[in-house]
């Protein structure tokens, strides 16, 4: 059995501004959930890197893509890092 997979996402903004609910609401629909702690997104792959006969390398690409594409229009940069235990990214 292979170890759970977990992709978060730290984001970074101009002094003052906050996530918006606009962009939250966007990584929510490419699968990313909100979190306390040192990141403010996760994504938890379950079967997903898998996908199409995509390997890991590939999916975590084409999910980079998707979430740059999502936050282009807001100026925000961010950190995305992958862990292999879902739970080494949230503390």
């Amino acid at each position: 059995m292979k170890a759970p997979i977990a992709s978060f996402l730290k984001l970074s903004m101009g002094e003052g501004t906050y996530i918006s609910s606009e962009v939250a609401e966007s990584l929510g629909e490419l699968g990313w959930q909100p979190v306390q702690g040192s990141y403010d997104f996760v994504y938890r792959w379950e079967n997903d890197w898998e996908k199409n006969g995509k390997g890991r390398p590939e999916v975590s690409d084409d999910i980079k893509a998707s979430v740059e594409s999502a936050l282009k229009a807001h100026d925000i940069r961010y950190v995305f890092k992958t862990f292999e235990s879902a739970n080494d990214g949230g503390s």
